[in-house]
């Protein structure tokens, strides 16, 4: 399997033809890969503290759940806004490996 991809439907490994042959990773390969290892132990690690919020929200009654609930509604946030974070800074990067860096804008001259 190669790298997984991640959509709106969740995570699914990416397919690799049975007549792929293996070759040698340049660096920015490698570093690319483990990035993506930190990624991805971060969102299951995440996902572990959500399941965990949920079965403590589910699990409870009275005001209780009304404050578990809350806690729940917070994390799911605060994970969607890294999630924007990460793909924003994912997107840029990628659009940098495709185009280079922005260039800066022409200096401004006196009439």
């Amino acid at each position: 399997m190669g790298w997984t991809r991640c959509g709106l439907f969740g995570c699914r490994p990416r397919r690799i033809s049975r007549h792929s042959h293996e070759h040698a990773t340049s660096p920015a390969a490698q570093a690319a890969e483990a990035d993506h290892q930190v990624v991805m132990a971060s969102v299951q690690a995440e996902q572990k503290n959500l399941d965990g919020l949920v079965a403590q929200m589910n699990a409870s009654t009275g005001a209780e759940k009304v404050d578990r609930i809350a806690a729940t509604v917070t994390e799911l946030a605060a994970m969607h806004k890294r999630m924007g974070t990460m793909m924003e800074g994912g997107m840029m990067q990628m659009m940098h490996m495709q185009h280079g860096p922005t260039p800066a804008p022409p200096p401004r001259t006196s009439p």
